[in-house]
């Protein structure tokens, strides 16, 4: 049985859209920015000696849909794969080796579906941070050696699911904004303290007329903002609020976050 092997994938990228649509049940929440990508080799020697050999490889992320993108995966597998021609080499993301119709049996996927159940925690495996849900997406089934029987297929799931989720290093980051704002001179100290009191942190560059005050805080932290400095302005400031990066929950902050988390 081989050793587990597991490469880090960051998609920052994917959220930081998400996060710049405005969609507060997106931006308030502080997710996991990290995948798993592990494969992993099952290996049955049954009574006469033969080696059956089972290859699987999944992605591990958390998100806000509980495996959805696996069901799919398996469920699309096994009703259209027949479908498509032998030259296929994926199908719906999945890459099969050794399957004669690129699929797995209703059986096989059934077991493969139930041991990843068995291998993955009910919740993502954040210390303390009960947010968000962990999704297993399937890549690749290959058989490597001999007919595994269909337990072989739930055996493996399990064990590179508990192998993956033991050994990851999980880390909590949530989205930060950029608050740019163009406020009149003699309205500067106003502004700022409305900024500073959302725990906001930036630069002032004075100009003739008008000041501008780029500030970074946490989204979470925006919400009504403009409403707000343009009170604290008397209507004489803009406000430009855009996503900036993902950046490290301050120990206080995730005290607060896990607090507010329904249990």
């Amino acid at each position: 049985m081989s050793d587990l092997e597991l490469s880090l994938e960051l998609r920052d990228g994917e959220m930081a859209l998400r996060a710049s649509e405005g969609d507060p049940q997106i931006t308030c929440v502080e997710t996991v920015r990290q995948a798993l990508s592990a494969a992993r080799d099952h290996e049955v020697t049954d009574k006469s000696g033969t080696r059956h050999v089972l290859r699987l490889s999944l992605t591990l992320g958390e998100t806000g849909s509980p495996d959805g993108e696996l069901g799919t995966a398996l469920a699309e597998s096994d009703s259209t794969g027949a479908q498509h021609t032998p030259a296929d080499e994926t199908e719906h993301g999945v890459e099969f080796k050794g399957f004669p119709k690129k699929r797995l049996s209703t059986d096989q996927a059934h077991a493969v579906w139930a041991g990843l159940r068995e291998g993955l925690p009910q919740t993502g495996p954040v210390a303390g941070f009960p947010l968000g849900c962990l999704t297993a997406v399937l890549r690749q089934v290959e058989v490597v050696a001999g007919s595994p029987t269909v337990e072989m297929y739930r055996e493996a799931a399990r064990q590179v699911a508990e192998k993956m989720t033991a050994k990851a290093n999980w880390k909590v980051l949530e989205p930060f904004a950029q608050v740019i704002v163009s406020v009149d001179s003699a309205k500067v100290s106003e502004v700022q303290k409305v900024l500073v009191r959302r725990g906001g942190e930036g630069e002032i560059h004075p100009d003739t007329s008008s000041t501008e005050l780029v500030f970074r805080m946490p989204m979470r932290q925006t919400f009504g903002i403009k409403a707000e400095i343009v009170e604290a302005a008397r209507g004489k400031a803009t406000c430009v609020v855009a996503f900036s990066h993902f950046g490290d929950v301050s120990a206080e902050n995730l005290k607060v976050l896990t607090a507010s988390v329904k249990k």
